[in-house]
């Protein structure tokens, strides 16, 4: 999509999103603990949505990595703390 757009891109978007992956599941973890996996899953989400949508609109190339590290950050945390709680929830007897 975003070469599409024009950009140049190189192996620093891989590190901008793996970065971001990083930075946001530690971020993540914190909020997660504080107001549950599956909202803050659902919060990330939509803001990935956001990011996802937004990068299809051209803008300079320094905001377009904001843009991919925060979508990045938002997208890797989330599956993160959806495993997490998934991994968490106790076992009922209909399990």
């Amino acid at each position: 999509m975003m070469r599409a757009a024009g950009y140049d891109l190189g192996s620093s978007l891989g590190f901008v999103i793996n970065l971001g992956g990083i930075v946001g599941m530690l971020v993540g973890g914190r909020l997660t603990d504080r107001f549950g996996g599956a909202r803050i899953g659902a919060i990330r989400f939509g803001a990935t949505a956001v990011g996802v949508y937004t990068l299809s609109v051209h803008m300079p190339l320094a905001v377009a990595y904001a843009v991919v590290f925060l979508t990045g950050l938002f997208l890797f945390s989330a599956q993160a703390m959806i495993y997490a709680t998934v991994a968490a929830r106790p076992l009922s007897a209909a399990d």
